[in-house]
């Protein structure tokens, strides 16, 4: 038996005594690929999780930031580190994803605000729009009386 096996066998054990697995554990069982400390950790955290990011972003948002962090970490639980505790490391991180999700809604609200600044007038201009019809027109109709020796 590796040392991995005996590590899994205590931890389970430990788990059996203890109902719930604790912080610690949940982390050191999700490092070795358990489903079942993902899943605990999942049941217990995601609520909170989303309620805490309801505050900076909408409850749809909230929900897709908390689901992208909880496949990060099964994706990266490998290479996984908590330094503190799994509560303070899950909600320090759902405040960093929302608070770049803002910052990636006030960017596309700019870029959206700068391109609509440089195009407004052809919106509100209607002769815009006939000149724009007027050079399609036109263009078609050299296009169908260009001959041979044009090209």
């Amino acid at each position: 038996m590796n040392i991995q096996d005996k590590i899994y066998l205590c931890l389970q054990k430990r788990k059996d005594e203890e109902g719930a697995m604790d912080d610690s554990t949940l982390i050191e069982q999700i490092q070795l690929g358990s489903k079942d400390a993902f899943k605990q950790m999942f049941i217990k955290f995601y609520s909170p999780l989303c309620e805490y990011a309801s505050q900076y972003v909408s409850d749809e948002d909230a929900e897709e930031l908390i689901q992208e962090l909880m496949l990060f970490i099964w994706e990266n639980r490998n290479s996984l580190f908590v330094e503190i505790s799994l509560k303070s490391y899950l909600f320090m991180a759902v405040k960093h994803r929302c608070l770049n999700a803002i910052k990636r809604q006030l960017y596309h609200e700019r870029v959206h605000s700068l391109i609509y600044d440089k195009i407004k007038d052809q919106f509100e201009n209607p002769d815009t729009y006939f000149v724009n019809e007027l050079t399609a027109v036109s263009y078609t109709h050299l296009r169908a009386h260009e001959t041979e020796a044009d090209l």
